[in-house]
């Protein structure tokens, strides 16, 4: 590619996936399809989500994306000596019934392979060694590329971040990819330590480490490298709540060459419904949550991604040195026991297809709803994992709702309140075939009506067969705003028994949300409807997600830097907190809604040039309706004044409120800075770290109150982290305090204030960018004479016409008289533009703004200003534009 942006100061660009020009026989289009697929190496200071977004706007690129890394989701509780595996793990392998499958069936007679992706594998262990496999393609130590993938002399799987053919981990201290490989693989009935739960099936250790720190930055090229070699089940003890588009593509290669990837859930203890972890979440894989290891109670994520469960507390393996580690604790080992017992179901059924493997694994599992909170019933998969049952059942049937199509009434593409909505369901059988199903459809919110096909019979179906159904649905006037809806279709073979998997359509319904762009030639500053200034709930919201179409961001952006802003009021009173902005206690929301649109997100009545909008919101927790409007200057595009005019509507007077705006300020790639508190300016900022660049907030004026608050936040602090509202009230209210840390994060705000029954209070804030501190300060002081322009709470601006503005001659000079209005002010900018790389002012200047400031008692007198001519001689007269701000 050779057109990519300038401003991305690219090093090079290399195919994502190299080991795909090795290949030699014919593959699946999707696996060739990665070849279109191209990393890039920059080094402009810019974050990697702008650069994805620059990359996409080009016409010849289909998406562009961060590379995020991936976690492993598990950690050790305690280190014990060597025990044999029935003193430690009997309880939960009898749960499984692993024993019963093992009399079925064992690992060690095919050659069924498991893939250990993951942060290395000692695997001279005493306890893997003798499972480990041996590439039959490679002469070990002859520096070819024999069997011509790619990789020279892998012949026991491949280190990536090392890039070399040994996959040990990148330090003895990092377990994980040992624990991983000792649960699904370790040596079984050899009187030595422990037992996998393959009963010796051959795993391929991949390390896809980062070269630094212990996340996984290679699992795209693992999983590929895995399945060109063969591998069955691909173990993904990972994951990131961010999707990624090029993952996708991946996991359908791998399925395409016959292999399926068992992930896990994630350790967060949260919704998978709407906080969801990839690639987990992704239907091409198996999901695998946790449970106690002696009950079914679920101790990790749920929701309807899930598939299966397994033990994922109190797991007993192989650690690196040769020791043991029991105690271990998350999916991540949950999910290589259910690996162990998928090569089982694939030695007993080497004809299964990845997909069929998968459902074979899902269908014989055993429902647990009954061990948990009722308000689980329906989000642990299928249940607990039975390997008997797995291993020996060979009637199952499972019918899953693969893809889905929405049309709403009016053709928008936004579900109203009361607006009908039609719903085409595509469903297909994996497993054998059904003289007939009943699919019984419900939702998860009541406001919500069926209207039409929430009961359909079908069938015949045989196995592969797809097919789709119909049906619609409206909304009461009275639905939440922003619900975010699930219809959940339940399957039912003519037997009662349940054939279905835990998927569900997803949306929104009453997302009147809308946003409003102030974009001048340095600066993009979005607005929303409920009063957020920036992200439109959160960045990773990708559009590879259901929720993807609200991740809009704002950026400021002056002279290519990027700086990424997530900012918003938050309203504190009696102890409680309200925002639109970080993340509440329930992480499901994704971002808080204690604020609802009242009016749409309009412009202003701002005068000549200036940029307004203007929205008014309703805070449901405090009674308080909200006044935001937001003013920009394209002449000076470093500021934006933002005022709240905070109304009580009760009969009741509202005493000790505090109000602010909190916001996260990122310069390019960096995440975090030492702020900068400037108290007797009311500002605090985020500079760059070089320092050239300041962005921050600053309280324009007090009649909001006697009191500023301002804090930049530590680490432990940042709001998005909060889960009750205790620290963010004791921070609304604790005065100017200061941390050494470096962070994203500030805070300023005003209280407390008493709003009596009827009235109301405002307050005005600026964001500010500058240069350096000396330019962020002059661009405040700026933004505090362009708040006096504001009258009875609108914006309003006075001009004034230049007069005796002739043509400058080289090196001439002339004096310019401009009239102003008869009207008294204590504070004035006057703008002159005129091509200024051809003109100078004399005077004192702000920034490079083009602006001079000067202060007079009162302006009943005509004032001069000297303008010289630059030796360019460029005739300039005909170019002169003007404003005054007092």
């Amino acid at each position: 590619m050779t057109n990519l942006p300038v401003d991305l100061a690219v090093r090079t660009v290399a195919p994502a996936y190299p080991m795909l020009k090795s290949l030699r026989k014919r593959v699946p289009n999707s696996v060739s399809a990665l070849q279109r697929i191209n990393r890039v190496y920059y080094s402009a200071q810019i974050s990697p989500l702008e650069a994805a977004r620059l990359v996409s706007a080009l016409s010849s690129v289909e998406y562009a994306e961060p590379l995020y890394p991936r976690v492993p989701y598990g950690e050790r509780r305690s280190k014990i000596p060597n025990d044999p595996l029935f003193k430690k793990n009997t309880s939960y392998l009898m749960r499984m019934q692993l024993p019963a499958a093992w009399d079925i069936v064992k690992g060690e007679e095919s050659d069924v392979t498991i893939a250990i992706l993951d942060t290395g594998v000692d695997w001279h262990h005493e306890d893997l060694l003798d499972n480990l496999w041996t590439n039959p393609g490679e002469i070990p130590d002859n520096g070819i590329d024999d069997d011509g993938n790619g990789y020279i002399d892998d012949v026991h799987g491949w280190n990536f971040p090392k890039r070399s053919n040994d996959p040990v981990p990148n330090s003895t201290s990092d377990h994980h990819g040992t624990y991983v490989s000792g649960i699904a693989s370790a040596v079984a009935d050899d009187n030595v330590g422990m037992a996998g739960a393959s009963w010796n099936a051959k795993f391929i250790p991949v390390n896809t480490n980062c070269e630094i720190g212990g996340n996984l930055c290679y699992t795209d090229e693992g999983v590929i490298y895995a399945a060109m070699l063969g591998a069955d089940i691909i173990n993904a003890s990972y994951g990131s709540r961010y999707p990624r588009r090029a993952e996708v593509d991946v996991l359908q290669a791998a399925i395409d060459m016959g292999s399926l990837v068992i992930a896990a859930a994630g350790n967060k203890g949260s919704s998978q419904e709407y906080y969801r972890h990839y690639p987990g979440a992704s239907q091409m894989t198996l999901s695998v949550c946790g449970t106690q290891p002696y009950s079914d109670i679920n101790v990790f994520n749920y929701g309807f991604s899930i598939d299966v469960c397994a033990p994922g507390t109190g797991v007993f393996s192989t650690a690196t040195q040769g020791e043991y580690h029991d105690n271990l604790e998350g999916t991540s080992y949950a999910t290589p026991i259910v690996s162990g017992i998928a090569a089982l179901v694939k030695t007993r059924f080497p004809n299964m297809s990845p997909l069929q493997l998968r459902e074979q694994l899902r269908a014989t599992a055993d429902n647990i709803d009954g061990a948990n909170d009722p308000s689980l019933s329906g989000k642990l998969g299928r249940g607990r994992v039975n390997a008997y049952r797995a291993v020996t059942e060979t009637n199952a049937v499972s019918i899953r709702l693969t893809d889905w199509t929405l049309t709403d009434a009016n053709g928008d593409g936004r579900y109203d309140p009361q607006e009908y909505v039609t719903v085409e369901a595509t469903f297909v059988s994996y497993l054998s075939d059904v003289e007939g199903i009943d699919i019984v459809w419900g939702v998860n919110k009541d406001d919500v009506i069926i209207t039409t096909g929430q009961v359909a019979r079908i069938g015949p179906i045989k196995s592969g067969d797809s097919f789709t159904t119909t049906l619609s649905l409206t909304s009461t006037v009275n639905i939440p705003y922003k619900s975010f809806l699930f219809i959940e279709p339940v399957i039912f073979a003519m037997t009662g028994d349940i054939v279905s998997g835990g998927d569900a359509v997803r949306m929104i319904i009453n997302d009147a949300q809308t946003v409003q762009m102030h974009d001048h030639s340095n600066t993009v500053l979005n607005v929303t409807s409920e009063g957020n200034l920036g992200w439109v709930d959160y960045a990773w919201l990708s559009a590879t997600d259901y929720l993807g179409e609200l991740g809009e961001g704002n950026i400021f952006r002056h002279r290519g830097a990027q700086i990424h802003n997530e900012a918003g009021l938050i309203l504190g009173h009696q102890g409680q907190v309200a925002s639109s902005v970080f993340t509440p206690s329930r992480i499901e929301d994704n971002q808080n809604q204690d604020f609802e649109p009242l009016t749409s997100l309009n412009s202003g009545e701002c005068g000549e040039r200036l940029n307004c909008t203007r929205v008014e919101v309703f805070s449901k927790k405090f009674d308080i309706r909200v006044e935001q409007k937001t003013l920009t200057d394209p002449l000076l595009d470093k500021v934006a004044l933002i005022r709240y005019i905070l109304r009580n509507p009760t009969s009741q007077d509202l005493t000790d409120i505090y109000a602010g705006i909190y916001g996260t300020f990122r310069h390019s790639r960096n995440f975090s800075s030492q702020h900068v508190i400037v108290e007797e300016e009311q500002v605090i900022f985020t500079p760059s770290p070089s320092g050239s660049q300041h962005i921050g907030v600053g309280a324009i004026n007090d009649q909001g109150g006697d009191n500023l608050h301002i804090q930049a936040l530590s680490e432990l602090q940042l709001l998005r982290r909060f889960r009750e509202s205790d620290d963010a009230w004791e921070m609304m209210k604790g005065g100017i305090i200061k941390t050494d840390e470096k962070t994203v994060a500030q805070y300023i705000g005003l209280g407390p204030i008493d709003i009596d029954a009827g009235t109301k209070d405002s307050m005005t804030f600026a964001i500010v960018y500058g240069d350096d501190n000396e330019d962020a300060l002059a661009n405040l002081r700026f933004a505090r004479a362009l708040a006096t322009s504001w009258i009875g709470n609108e914006f309003s601006v006075l001009t004034a016409n230049p007069t005796n503005i002739p043509s400058l001659a080289e090196g001439s000079s002339v004096d310019i008289t401009i009239q102003l209005p008869n009207k008294p002010v204590s504070n004035a900018i006057v703008t002159l533009t005129a091509g200024m790389s051809h003109l100078k002012f004399s005077g004192n200047f702000l920034s490079d703004s083009n602006t001079l400031e000067f202060t007079t008692e009162n302006w009943n007198q005509p004032q001069t200003v000297t303008i010289e001519a630059l030796p360019d001689g460029e005739e300039t007269g005909d170019k002169w534009k003007h404003v005054l701000i007092s």
